[in-house]
């Protein structure tokens, strides 16, 4: 996306100080940091919405946050950390997902706080029950697909079996 600043470092158009960086994501130094040595990571594709993202990013995404959290608590000794995974409609300023990584430091005055209010206990009971359904369902289909897989390469090892037989009895 033209506009997308995200984008533009990706594409290099923007000069950034890259900490991280493969064929789908990047890792950059936060220029206009909340804290010390806070970091971002986004895809390079232009991705609004987290719940499209594959797991492969998804996962690449999470665990160099992991690694370079670890180097940078090393360096700079921070107390905690903030992430912050920013997608869609969030009030950004650009619809790109990112990934925030914050170290929180003693005495850092940052505040991260939410309107809260107390939710109907039937509504956390449905949707806990409409959540577990479908989880088990996403999870029938994988592994149904998984014995599928299964099937297939045990066929190939019984049909390859069989050539071996067949071959041995030839010589």
């Amino acid at each position: 996306m033209d506009d997308c600043v995200y984008c533009k470092i990706a594409n290099k158009t923007l000069p950034s100080y890259i900490l991280y960086e493969d064929n789908d994501i990047i890792c950059v130094l936060d220029i206009l940091p909340p804290s010390k040595g806070s970091f971002l990571i986004f895809p390079k594709l232009h991705i609004e919405d987290y719940t499209i993202l594959s797991d492969e990013i998804n996962q690449k995404m999470i665990t160099i946050a992991k690694y370079i959290s670890i180097i940078l608590k090393n360096k700079l000794k921070f107390n905690g950390l903030n992430i912050l995974l920013s997608s869609g409609e969030t009030g950004q300023r650009y619809k790109h997902i990112v990934i925030q990584v914050i170290p929180r430091f003693k005495d850092d005055n940052i505040r991260i706080s939410f309107n809260r209010f107390r939710e109907d206990p039937s509504f956390l009971e449905e949707l806990k029950n409409y959540i577990t359904a479908e989880l088990i369902k996403m999870s029938q289909q994988y592994l149904n697909s998984e014995k599928k897989e299964e099937k297939k390469e045990t066929k190939k090892d019984i049909d390859y079996k069989l050539l071996n037989q067949w071959f041995e009895k030839r010589i």
